[in-house]
C-alpha cells in the first residue's frame, strides 16, 4: 500500500501545527483572554462564538472539535488507507475518551466535567459524547453505547447475576482489550509500521500497569493485567514481574526487556501516575520521528502527524487549564509534548 501522496500532504498539514517557541509563547499569556487571542493569532482553527470571553471547558471543547476537523481533512486524504491508519488512532481515542467517562460516572462527576479531555471520533462524535457526559451509571453507559451501535457497549455490559460486580479497573481493562483486538486488526491492513506501532502502544500499556501494580486491589490477577499483542514484554516476563513484591526491584526488570526508547519510560522514578499516559504518548512521538526520517515512503511520516495533531491538543489543553489555575509559565512549558 502506497503511502508517498499522503505523506506529502499529511507534511503539509504538519506545518500548521504550533512549534515549540510559540507554545511557548501561549503560556507566557496572563489570563485566558490573553491565551485565547494569541491561538487564533497562531492559526489555530477554534470556532467558539465569544471565544475570549470562553469558561476553560469551552475553551477545552473547542480545541477538541478543531483537533477533530484536522483530522478530518487527514482522512479524505487517506482515501482507502483510513482503515488502516486513522482506524488504529480512532480506536485509541475512542478507548480514552470511555476509561475518562467511566471513571467520571463512578466520582458522579457534573457533565461539563466529564466532556474535559475528550477528542471525538466518526465513531463518537461530539453529541455522542455529550448524550453519554449525561448517563448516571454504568449500566446506564453500556446501554447508551449499545444503541449507538459501538461494540464497547458489549464490553460493558451489566454483570451476570451471581457474578462479582466488575471494578472499574476490570472495564478499563476489559476496554483495553477491545482496543488490541479491533486495532490490531485495523493494523493488518496497513503496513509493517502501523502494526508495529500497535505493539508500541500495547507495550506501553503493559509497562504502566507494571508500573502501577500496587493499585491493582487483591480481585486482579496478573494474568487478567495482561494485555497480548505487544512486542517487547510477553506473557511470561509479565507474570514474572507481576509476582515481585519490590516496586523497586519490578522496575529494574522491566527496564532490562524494553528498548530506548520504551526504556525511557521508566527512567524517573518518581513519575506520577498521571504523567505516564502523556509521557508515553512522547515515547511514541520520538520513535516516529527517527522513523519517519529513516523510512519516508512507510506509513511513519502520515503517524507523526497524526500523534502532533493529538499532542498539540493535550498541549493546549494543558495551557488552557493551568492558566485558568493561575500556574507559573515555566511550569506550563516544561509540561509540553512539542519538540
Amino acid at each position: 500500500m502506497p503511502w508517498g501522496d499522503v505523506n506529502a500532504r499529511a507534511r503539509g498539514l504538519a506545518t500548521h501545527l504550533l512549534d515549540r517557541v510559540t507554545l511557548e509563547h501561549l503560556a507566557r499569556s496572563t489570563d485566558l483572554r490573553a491565551l485565547a487571542e494569541r491561538m487564533l493569532a497562531a492559526g489555530v482553527p477554534l470556532d467558539v462564538e465569544g471565544l475570549v470571553e470562553a469558561s476553560p471547558a469551552e475553551l477545552d471543547r473547542a480545541i477538541g472539535r478543531a483537533a477533530s476537523s484536522r483530522l478530518a481533512v487527514l482522512e479524505r486524504w487517506l482515501g482507502p488507507r483510513r482503515r488502516a491508519a486513522l482506524a488504529v488512532l480512532f480506536e485509541r481515542f475512542d478507548v480514552d475518551n470511555l476509561r475518562r467517562l467511566l471513571r467520571a460516572a463512578v466520582q458522579g462527576a457534573s457533565p461539563a466535567a466529564r466532556l474535559r479531555g475528550m477528542l471525538p471520533t466518526p465513531s463518537l462524535p461530539e453529541r455522542a459524547l455529550e448524550r453519554l457526559a449525561e448517563v448516571a451509571s454504568i449500566q446506564e453507559l453500556s446501554g447508551a453505547l449499545v444503541r449507538l451501535g459501538h461494540p464497547a457497549g458489549r464490553v460493558l455490559a451489566p454483570h451476570r447475576a451471581g457474578t462479582p460486580a466488575p471494578s472499574l479497573l476490570d472495564l478499563e481493562l476489559a476496554l483495553l482489550r477491545l482496543y488490541v483486538t479491533r486495532a490490531g486488526r485495523f493494523a493488518r491492513r496497513g503496513d509493517r509500521l502501523l502494526r508495529e506501532y500497535v505493539e508500541r502502544t500495547i507495550d506501553l500499556h503493559n509497562a504502566r500497569s507494571l508500573l502501577l501494580r500496587e493499585h491493582w486491589g487483591d480481585r486482579l490477577s496478573a494474568a487478567a493485567a495482561w494485555l497480548p499483542g505487544g512486542r517487547a514484554l510477553q506473557r511470561p516476563g509479565f507474570l514474572e514481574l507481576a509476582a515481585l513484591a519490590d516496586a523497586r526491584v519490578r522496575r529494574d526488570g522491566l527496564a532490562r526487556r524494553f528498548p530506548p526508547p520504551l526504556l525511557n519510560l521508566l527512567a524517573d522514578r518518581d513519575v506520577a501516575a498521571p504523567q505516564l499516559e502523556t509521557r508515553a504518548l512522547g515515547l511514541l512521538l520520538m520513535w516516529l520521528r527517527a522513523t519517519a526520517l529513516r523510512e519516508p515512503l512507510s506509513s511513519a511520516p502520515t503517524l507523526l502527524t497524526l500523534l502532533r495533531i493529538e499532542a498539540e491538543t493535550r498541549d493546549l489543553r494543558s495551557l488552557v487549564w493551568g492558566i485558568a489555575m493561575r500556574a507559573p509559565a515555566s511550569l506550563l512549558s516544561a509540561g509540553l509534548l512539542a519538540a
